[in-house]
């Protein structure tokens, strides 16, 4: 037995190399974003996580009718994962252990949608093995609102608002963003906002751009500095919410330089 377990050809070395393939390398808080397939039996998890930002990672034999991973790699599920280094250029799960409330948010088609417009737009925001624990925290507030029958609208603006804040596109909602003038000071109007330049453009300063009512442009200002607490009492409509989310989804979609379905989601939200 022992010159078994010493010769590098025997059987007893191949286990022992195997095991200590499987060994994790490092463990990851990661919430599922999406997944896709990889040959015939594995797929490719792709999670936004607390340590390392966005990362892709292996999960062997979960296309196979019959695997271990049940649904703990499904998107918008949470898991600790414990991972190990691969031998190619994705690193290989090797478990996962889910937390947060999932079952209540998967059992509602609307918050669902929404999760998954928050999950893509963190997806554009947050770079690839960059950590960015603002925007983790962010989105995983804004999920646990959601499973707790927080009014999906407002949950998706917090979150939009927050997530461009901490990715560095904070919308400008106080002052043209062509020349400096105080533009969102006051009830009168008429007010821009250009989704590329960033924020509200005065009627002096030529340039793409949309009018917007200045009820929405008080309601994301009240957004972006909101307390989570604040956010899970808003229980009814808001004023200006639908053009909102139409601002917010192009401003992202402008910083992404990507296509994004939440611009039609929030198309959706629209009165």
């Amino acid at each position: 037995m022992r010159a078994a377990i010493r010769r590098p050809g025997g059987m007893a070395g191949r286990v022992d190399a195997k095991m200590a393939g499987t060994m994790p390398a490092y463990t990851l808080s990661a919430l599922n974003v999406r997944t896709y397939p990889l040959g015939e039996n594995d797929k490719i998890l792709v999670a936004l996580t607390r340590e390392r930002g966005i990362v892709r990672l292996v999960a062997r034999g979960a296309r196979k009718p019959r695997n271990r991973w049940g649904g703990r790699l499904e998107p918008l599920v949470r898991a600790t994962l414990e991972v190990s280094t691969g031998r190619g250029a994705l690193d290989v799960i090797t478990s996962a252990l889910p937390y947060g409330p999932s079952a209540t948010l998967m059992a509602d088609f609307d918050r669902l949608m929404v999760g998954f417009r928050l999950a893509e737009a963190a997806v554009a925001i947050v770079a690839e093995g960059q950590p960015n624990a603002a925007a983790f925290d962010r989105l995983e507030a804004a999920l646990d609102l959601l499973a707790e029958g927080a009014r999906p609208e407002a949950v998706a603006l917090w979150c939009e608002l927050g997530l461009l804040d901490v990715g560095g596109y904070r919308p400008e909602l106080e002052v043209c963003v062509a020349c400096g003038a105080p533009v969102a000071d006051s009830a009168a109007g008429p007010f821009a906002y250009s989704a590329l330049g960033g924020g509200v453009r005065c009627g002096s300063c030529p340039g793409s751009a949309r009018s917007v009512g200045v009820e929405t442009l008080l309601l994301l200002g009240a957004l972006r500095d909101a307390e989570i607490d604040t956010v899970r009492g808003l229980t009814r409509p808001l004023p200006g919410e639908g053009d909102a989310a139409l601002l917010l989804a192009d401003t992202l979609q402008a910083c992404a330089d990507v296509r994004l379905r939440a611009n039609d989601m929030a198309r959706r939200l629209s009165p």
